[in-house]
Formats: structure tokens, sequence, C-alpha cells
């Protein structure tokens, strides 16, 4: 009878450990999956902040969504707040070089974008 019953006590103790180890493997993957969608998004984010960094019509689409995804980093939103407020059109291409360099090293890009990376966007030429 002690057999019996030792292996029911294994049995539930086996299923339940299962149940733990499953639970657990599913909130981690979801949590991983979760933060890896974040970070491609905040990557993309950036990208075209560079990529319109020429086109002030194109790039307000940009810095519109920066504070959903970058306002926890007091920095990125000082410097939105520089590009937004800038008195002279050489203010706010100064703030927005640092702005972007400050997105790139947030999203895990570059550590070395200097300002002369981003001074002149291309353009096509006709």
């Amino acid at each position: 009878m002690d057999a019996a019953l030792a292996g029911i006590v294994g049995a539930i103790a086996g299923g339940v450990i299962g149940a733990v180890a499953t639970l657990s493997a599913t909130l981690v993957s979801g949590w991983l999956t979760a933060r890896q969608t974040r970070n491609e998004a905040r990557i993309a984010l950036v990208r075209e902040a560079m990529r319109y960094r020429g086109d002030q019509s194109r790039l307000v689409s940009a810095l519109n969504e920066l504070p959903l995804m970058f306002g926890h980093d007091a920095e990125c939103m000082r410097l939105l707040r520089g590009v937004t407020g800038a008195a002279s059109e050489e203010a706010r291409t100064n703030a927005l070089k640092d702005l972007i360099i400050r997105l790139a090293e947030l999203a895990k890009i570059s550590k070395t974008v200097t300002h002369s990376d981003i001074t002149t966007p291309l353009s096509h030429q006709k």
C-alpha cells in the first residue's frame, strides 16, 4: 500500500512540476517575444528618422512616435524637445543629429554614429 501511495504522490508531484515548468516556459517565451518585437519596432523607427532627416514633412511622423517607443529615456525626450523647440534651423539640425545618435545608442544599432554621418542626407539627382 505504501508503494502505491508513493506512486500516486510522485505522479501528482510530477504533474504539478510539469505544469509549473510549462507555464514558466510559456511566460518567458511570451516576454522574450514581446521584447524582441519592441526592439525591432525601435530599430525601424530609428531607421525611419535617419532616412527622413532631410525631409521634414516625412520626418514628423517618426518624431511623433518617439515618446511611445523611447519615452522611458529622459535624455531622448530632452533632445526631442530640443528639436521641436529649436529657435533656428541650425539649432534644429544640431538637435536632430544629437537625437538620432541617442536613438541609435538606445536601439543598440551603433555606438559609433557621429554628427558627420548625419550632416548631409543623400538625395536623388535627376
